[in-house]
């Protein structure tokens, strides 16, 4: 008996192939010409299995042996990276979130930058800004043509939505926030420096 490949109608012959030798092409086997027996199949497979391997060389094809690729070896690296993450992710939740600024931390550095700010005004100017102009003058040049600002980018009011105080007295400025309560003169004012502050000299 020969076969006869279905795709090239090359004839084959006697023996039972799983591709056709001239064009490459896979056939199918019928039913009752397959091996009965699991050995008869074992061989069929690992004779497949060679061929392919003699191709794989022929076509400088090289069969990989990297570990990684098995599904095992695959599977515990997806465990072990699972782990890690969970643990820094642990870490980083155990560690201290950071502190919100203080509403009186946040005034006492604001009136900071407005004092120097000042002082960069005065130096350029030769004067302080008049109460008229109040600290608007750091900001947006009043007319004077030695201004050299913006000296800072913008006037906030204080963290309790207050005009921050500005008092300009023989060629001095005082600059302060009337804190928490709003009213100037009490023991809660804020102040840039402890030494800028009245109660610190009584």
């Amino acid at each position: 008996m020969k076969f006869r490949c279905p795709y090239c109608k090359t004839i084959i012959g006697p023996e039972l192939h799983s591709s056709c030798p001239e064009c490459g092409k896979a056939m199918k086997i019928p039913a009752k010409l397959q091996p009965s027996t699991s050995k008869e199949r074992k061989k069929i497979r690992q004779t497949i299995v060679r061929k392919g391997e003699r191709e794989k060389k022929k076509l400088g094809i090289e069969t990989s042996s990297n570990p990684l690729r098995k599904p095992a070896v695959t599977f515990m690296l997806l465990m072990l990276i699972a782990a890690v993450g969970a643990l820094l992710l642990g870490r980083s939740n155990d560690m201290p979130k950071k502190r919100k600024r203080l509403p009186e931390d946040r005034a006492t550095l604001e009136l900071r930058a407005l004092y120097i700010a000042s002082d960069r005004f005065f130096y350029d100017c030769g004067r302080y800004p008049t109460p008229d102009e109040y600290l608007k003058a750091l900001v947006i040049n009043p007319g004077l043509r030695s201004w050299r600002g913006p000296y800072v980018n913008i006037i906030k009011p204080d963290p309790w939505k207050n005009r921050y105080i500005y008092i300009v007295s023989n060629n001095t400025i005082t600059v302060y926030s009337s804190g928490a309560d709003g009213i100037a003169g009490t023991d809660d004012d804020i102040y840039p420096y402890e030494d800028l502050d009245p109660k610190s000299s009584e």
